[in-house]
């Protein structure tokens, strides 16, 4: 079975663990609450996120965590 996987853009916030220097630790993306995985686009490639069972509180929201899985290169 085929986990659901979201670029990044949008209206949730997320909080991201782990991956490369340079991520960004809170982005925001669209449809976080139904996709397993997101994707960011940076340099030459993707930074592949998957989601935990962990929240964090920031403000007043209580945002999802997803920790860095893996990098794929964009195709040419």
């Amino acid at each position: 079975m085929r986990q659901e996987e979201t670029d990044v853009s949008g209206d949730g916030e997320v909080i991201l663990e782990g991956g490369p220097v340079g991520i960004p630790t809170q982005v925001t993306a669209a449809e976080v609450d139904l996709a397993e995985r997101i994707k960011i686009r940076r340099l030459n490639g993707y930074d592949h996120f998957e989601r935990t069972e962990d929240y964090r509180e920031v403000g007043d929201s209580n945002l999802p965590v997803f920790r860095w899985a893996y990098r794929t290169q964009v195709a040419e």
